[in-house]
């Protein structure tokens, strides 16, 4: 469960950097220019003949939009806007700014403004965007919209993210658990290479239970698991040792297998016997039993 409570917490905390990242990101751009309010243009209704809608169609209405009726299926124009109309409408929405290259779109234009800002116009002659050239990049990162497929949160990664998030929560709750219940167990413990030959019931791991005990075994990393100062050699009748990972990287297989452990990992259970390594030798490879020898005193 360790390992996978691990991936999980790599997957959920890269998700969280990204939004984090991307939320700061929008909140630091530049805020764009504010358009002028046009004075919407009249509409002649007593002029006005709207064409039969077309098969399918919702909705038929019309604007009026630079002296022009337009017809309007479904809340698109049908004809669409000319360049020199969207270029007197962009002088209007933003008197006294240059307008970069205008870029024919479905039903609009884009164009782009002093400052790197993109502005969509679209065909009825509304403001469909307007925003730092940065922010859709932002937005499709922090919505998770790798598909271009929505611009808000409720979408099936985000969801997906989601049951990841309470995937980790569930690992770690029962690691907790776990790790209570170890805890509760408290357990004698026999001592080889040690002043005293038996460590009485108490909670916590090894080498916490050598600390009280007077005993300290831990090295430089304090019981982090980094530095592989506390080896020991366990010997146990009842459940088989676990193995961390913080063993697997600092000892070698044979030495797993010959029963060394690392004292702030293990949490004994019944029948277990501890043995004392010698210091000066490396937990990467630690010779057998049989050759091995013991700490008089620590």
């Amino acid at each position: 469960m360790n390992r996978w409570h691990r991936i999980l917490a790599l997957l959920v905390g890269l998700q969280m950097l990204i939004w984090v990242v991307t939320g700061l990101g929008l909140g630091l751009l530049p805020t764009p220019p504010t358009p002028v309010v046009r004075t919407p243009e009249p509409l002649d209704a007593q002029k006005l003949v709207l064409p039969q809608p077309p098969a399918g169609a919702g909705s038929v209405g019309a604007i009026t939009l630079l002296g022009k009726t337009r017809i309007l299926v479904d809340g698109q124009v049908l004809t669409p806007m000319t360049q020199g109309d969207a270029q007197l409408l962009l002088a209007q929405y933003f008197p006294g700014k240059e307008t970069g290259p205008l870029e024919r779109l479905d039903h609009g234009w884009r164009t782009t403004l002093p400052g790197h800002f993109v502005v969509t116009l679209g065909d009825d002659g509304k403001i469909k965007t307007n925003q730092y050239w940065l922010t859709p990049v932002l937005l499709r990162l922090h919505f998770m919209d790798w598909f271009g497929n929505g611009s808000n949160f409720n979408q099936p990664l985000i969801k997906l993210a989601s049951i990841i998030a309470m995937l980790l929560i569930g690992s770690g709750l029962g690691m907790a658990i776990r790790r209570l219940w170890q805890r509760r167990r408290s357990t004698k413990v026999a001592l080889v290479g040690f002043p005293i030959d038996e460590l009485t019931p108490g909670r916590g791991t090894l080498a916490q239970r050598l600390a009280k005990a007077g005993m300290p075994v831990t090295g430089p990393c304090d019981g982090g698991g980094r530095c592989g100062g506390c080896a020991v050699r366990l010997n146990t009748t009842g459940k088989p040792l676990t193995v961390s990972a913080a063993e697997r990287r600092l000892i070698s297989d044979d030495a797993l297998a010959e029963g060394v452990r690392l004292a702030c990992q293990q949490l004994p259970s019944e029948g277990c016997t501890l043995t004392a390594l010698d210091k000066s030798q490396s937990v990467a490879d630690i010779p057998p039993p049989e050759v091995l020898p013991v700490l008089e005193e620590v």
